[in-house]
């Protein structure tokens, strides 16, 4: 239970007036002292009253109006601004590309030790980017791994992943141009 010592805004302590704080949050003053929970409490250092803040909660972050969806931000990463909805993945210092783009390498290095990494037909390995996953029956393509690939479950992409063979880049091209035989592709799955 909360009450206050004083209603006035001005509460006599020790023989002096002393001016009641007034919440940050939203504006209004409370007391220098409360009882709370069969207690007095002294109230005077805090910056919100206990109604946007309750005693004992320990909360230490800043407290803001509302949850200033809609506010305007500018991303510390590539400088875009942007209108924060934490719905559409932002965060306050970076916009949901940044976001994105920053796990895209981790999956990616994720998925290459999956499949083994390196390239299945030379053993390739010294860099991702150079590493590509081919689908061995188009018809079977669920989806494009590297489009998308992020924004699935682990579960998801593992199960299409069993659908392709880790190629480097220059063994890539000689599949789609027919100079490998798609039978050697099938036994280096």
């Amino acid at each position: 239970m909360v009450r206050g010592c004083g209603d006035s805004p001005v509460a006599l302590q020790c023989g002096a007036e002393v001016p009641m704080p007034t919440c940050a949050l939203c504006s209004t003053p409370f007391p220098n002292r409360m009882f709370i929970e069969g207690k007095v409490r002294n109230l005077r250092s805090r910056k919100y009253c206990p109604t946007c803040s309750p005693f004992g909660s320990r909360n230490t972050r800043r407290l803001e109006p509302g949850d200033r969806i809609g506010a305007e931000c500018k991303c510390k990463r590539c400088g875009r601004g942007y209108v924060y909805d934490k719905s559409k993945g932002h965060s306050w210092s970076r916009c949901n590309s940044c976001i994105v783009n920053s796990r895209r390498p981790l999956r990616k290095r994720q998925a290459i030790q999956y499949k083994g990494g390196a390239c299945r037909k030379c053993g390739y390995d010294r860099c991702d980017r150079s590493l590509c996953f081919h689908h061995l029956d188009p018809e079977d393509k669920g989806y494009t791994i590297s489009q998308g690939a992020y924004m699935k479950s682990w579960d998801v992409l593992k199960l299409e992943l069993d659908k392709c063979v880790l190629l480097c880049m220059n063994c890539h091209g000689e599949v789609h141009e027919g100079l490998v035989d798609s039978g050697l592709l099938a036994q280096l799955v």
